[in-house]
């Protein structure tokens, strides 16, 4: 069993853990070789065993209401919500405010640009002040070894008041796992949404 878990298992990486991450590269991984690059990185963003990350400038809403449903049999979900979402410039287009009224949804990009390599996965949480606000974030919320794409959250207001935040603001966090033997099924090979 610890040969297996020392292969294969992942390990909650602390604080101190995210900073070596951060500044310190594998020799296994050519195509990647940092374990962990975040743009821009603030220190004061890293908490005991997570990173806050913070609400970035663009967001997506459903622009037709008259759209009912989706079938997964016959949409393809880019294309779907390439046609069925219009993207917002929160400093633009808003005035760096963002403003979620009651059963709102939008999909929301982090600020920061995260690049995780072949040793590294994390899971996005949401934070327990502004969960008790009633802001649900992130449902799909793992993250697989090579995303370097920027992070989008799903966020719905379900609470009964309009919710605001500013641009920049911490709106989630991100708990990351290192794995010892680097993962071959990584996300550049079969994420959807490269």
């Amino acid at each position: 069993m610890e040969k297996f878990l020392n292969k294969y298992a992942g390990y909650l990486v602390n604080g101190e853990g995210i900073n070596y991450l951060i500044n310190n590269k594998c020799d296994c991984c050519p195509d990647n070789n940092r374990y962990l690059e975040i743009n821009p990185f603030n220190k004061d963003n890293i908490s005991s065993v997570s990173l806050d990350i913070c609400i970035g400038r663009y967001l997506w809403e459903f622009i037709d209401k008259k759209i009912t449903h989706f079938d997964n049999a016959n949409d393809d979900i880019k294309e779907f919500l390439d046609k069925y979402t219009r993207r917002y410039d929160l400093v633009k287009d808003l005035g760096g405010k963002l403003v979620i009224h009651k059963d709102q949804f939008f999909l929301l990009e982090i600020f920061e640009a995260i690049k995780f390599n072949r040793h590294v996965s994390g899971q996005i949480l949401g934070k327990s002040s502004i969960a008790r606000l009633g802001l649900i974030i992130q449902t799909a919320s793992i993250i697989n070894p090579m995303q370097k794409q920027k992070l989008i959250l799903e966020i719905k207001n379900i609470s009964p008041i309009t919710l605001t935040f500013n641009y920049k603001d911490p709106i989630a966090q991100i708990q990351f796992y290192y794995f010892p033997t680097p993962i071959e099924k990584h996300y550049q090979k079969y994420g959807r949404f490269k």
